[in-house]
């Protein structure tokens, strides 16, 4: 008596995973790449992230005499978009009293919280913000060129204090993310035997850096719709190394299948283990790969 197959209503999502078989060598390889890539990214001046996540915290303050408080600390956490949408506080610490500074969401201005309060306990301009935290900081030049500029917008002051006391802070996060849907890659690479050989998927990947007191994470997603008959499923190749000073630490990769048109996990699964024993899916990923860094390496340059 043959069992019978799991009924998967149409919308239901179904994932499966794999674990990538790789040679060593050319895992070492690809690693080295990725770092090279985010490295040049995260450097060139050219280049806007599609997310950008910092935080930095316990950075020393001067207390009210202008000396270095051992009690008086300031936090920072930020995060923005390409397409303009931001988010920021300022957390200071000022002997027992902890004050949070909040970028308004609806508004250029910012919101007073303090430590207990459900909702904000007044609202400043970013002109306040600066006279609140300038006096505090040991360096008085990170925010001096914003005191006598009309008109500045209010990210430029977490800008500023970001690209100066990444040093100071004693705990330091930064995570830079781009996106890039390339529509020119056909589905031809899938060992699906019913592939509509003249359909083209748009390929998005993801590409991610994460830094952490010395630690690094590089993590690549790609991934590809494909038709099968009147249906269609997701294949996705994710790869993601983390390195230390000492050298690289972990590193895995997973090939991933997905769909929501009645395909079962062992349906998937099957695609999944052919898909191993046909395809290259360190290929696709450096092809991804570079051409994330090609579009975001040209996109902000000026046209000769």
């Amino acid at each position: 008596m043959t069992s019978q197959s799991e009924f998967v209503p149409i919308g239901t999502p179904v994932t499966t995973s794999r674990k990538l078989e790789l040679e060593f060598r050319d895992e070492q390889q690809f690693i080295y790449e990725m770092s090279g890539v985010g490295y040049e990214l995260e450097k060139s001046p050219l280049v806007t992230p599609t997310l950008r996540e910092i935080k930095l915290g316990q950075i020393a303050l001067l207390d009210e005499h202008g000396s270095t408080s051992r009690s008086d600390k300031m936090w920072l956490q930020f995060s923005e978009t390409d397409d303009g949408r931001r988010n920021a506080i300022v957390d200071l610490l000022e002997g027992e009293t902890l004050t949070r500074l909040q970028l308004s969401q609806t508004s250029d201005k910012w919101d007073v919280w303090q430590k207990g309060s459900k909702e904000p306990i007044s609202q400043i301009d970013k002109d306040q913000v600066l006279t609140t935290i300038h006096p505090k900081l040991r360096n008085k030049e990170i925010l001096a060129p914003l005191l006598d500029t009309a008109g500045f917008d209010s990210m430029a002051i977490p800008h500023l204090l970001a690209a100066y006391l990444t040093r100071a802070a004693r705990r330091r996060e930064k995570k830079s993310t781009y996106r890039l849907n390339d529509p020119t890659i056909q589905g031809l690479d899938s060992p699906i035997d019913e592939l509509d050989t003249s359909y083209v998927s748009s390929t998005k990947t993801e590409f991610s850096v994460y830094r952490n007191n010395g630690r690094s994470v590089h993590r690549i997603a790609t991934s590809t719709v494909y038709p099968v008959g009147i249906s269609s499923i997701e294949k996705g190749y994710g790869y993601i190394a983390e390195k230390t000073r000492a050298g690289i630490s972990k590193e895995a990769g997973a090939i991933t299948i997905s769909s929501s048109d009645g395909f079962t996990e062992d349906q998937l699964k099957n695609y999944a283990e052919i898909d191993q024993l046909n395809n290259e899916p360190l290929s696709t990923l450096r092809h991804s790969l570079y051409a994330l860094h090609n579009y975001f390496e040209t996109k902000d340059k000026p046209r000769p």
